[in-house]
């Protein structure tokens, strides 16, 4: 939108930078088949009529140095950076991210530090993210998620006789209509909402905000996010008054509650015990540690009361639970 210098823009939230979008979710969830889809679809692998670079595909971003990925994001500081397989398990990689919503990358060169603005926009996907081991890594992981759209990838789990018949018989995807998706981004209608569309949103918004488990943490972004989804959706549909639209709706409040994120659980990574003692107390409003301990040593896992104890400590303490 704002290399069209289309009028109303959306997104406000960053005005001196873009809002990053990071694909997040299990090895063949299809997020590089995604991602290569827009990239294509959308012809961003050319030049503009000035000659500069639209997109930029980098194959595997994570196995690069942290350097690495700043010289990628100089080089094309002007262009739509597709990132495939970021890590995020890296202070250095981390901190890169987190500069890239705000329009400027800084970093030491030759004993200066010296800056480069960037005005780009960087859309990558990444395995999983590991929970940091103590609360000062988790508040630089958290405030690097709050500058992106995290979208969970989710794939509808197919048993392995339906996977090798999927294989078997070369299943073709019907591909979209790129025409009509790349007019439908451009449209130029009105981002106002009337007060109809605006109580929809609030509606939505108090329904999505139950899932805060951490009150202190501001939702400014969050709240900005929201909107931005619910004016994107106003604007791609064409719709006058999106209350008159059921379908755009639900596809509203599916998309809100893909990408906005109160508690990050739902991308971390999480090892075994972990991930059987968060369903465990998930399923359930209230839970007892026996219960969590028989939970666990169902599953197989031998492990002690106090071992079980700390755990559950630790995920308190990142508010991915709360005790």
């Amino acid at each position: 939108e704002a290399k069209s210098g289309m009028k109303n823009r959306i997104g406000k939230t960053f005005p001196n930078g873009n809002r990053g979008v990071l694909f997040v979710g299990k090895a063949g969830a299809g997020k590089t088949k995604m991602m290569s889809k827009f990239f294509n679809g959308l012809g961003l692998g050319g030049c503009n009529q000035d000659g500069q670079v639209i997109g930029k595909w980098v194959t595997s971003t994570g196995a690069s140095t942290g350097i690495g990925i700043y010289e990628v994001l100089e080089v094309y500081n002007d262009s739509i950076i597709f990132a495939d397989e970021l890590s995020l398990d890296t202070d250095k990689h981390v901190h890169v991210l987190k500069q890239i919503a705000n329009g400027e990358l800084i970093r030491p060169r030759h004993g200066n530090i010296e800056s480069t603005p960037f005005s780009g926009l960087l859309i990558g996907a990444t395995n999983s993210v590991k929970l940091p081991n103590n609360n000062r890594d988790l508040e630089h992981l958290l405030a690097t998620l709050d500058r992106f759209m995290v979208v969970k990838t989710k794939v509808t789990a197919k048993s392995p006789e339906e996977t090798m018949s999927a294989v078997l018989e070369d299943e073709q995807e019907a591909e979209p209509d790129w025409v009509e998706i790349a007019k439908a981004l451009g449209r130029d209608t009105s981002t106002d909402l009337n007060n109809a569309e605006k109580d929809l949103l609030r509606n939505i918004w108090n329904e999505k905000a139950r899932e805060i488990l951490d009150p202190t943490r501001a939702q400014w972004r969050n709240s900005h996010a929201v909107l931005d989804i619910f004016l994107f959706c106003k604007r791609f549909f064409g719709c006058k008054d999106l209350t008159k639209d059921i379908d755009a709706v639900e596809f509203i409040r599916e998309m809100i509650s893909d990408c906005v994120m109160f508690n990050p659980v739902g991308i971390l990574w999480l090892n075994p015990t972990e991930q059987v003692i968060y369903d465990c107390i998930k399923s359930k409003d209230v839970v007892s540690t026996s219960e969590i301990i028989s939970s666990v040593t169902n599953v197989g896992i031998s492990i002690s009361r106090m071992t079980i104890s700390r755990i559950i400590n630790k995920m308190q303490e990142s508010h991915l639970i709360i005790r």
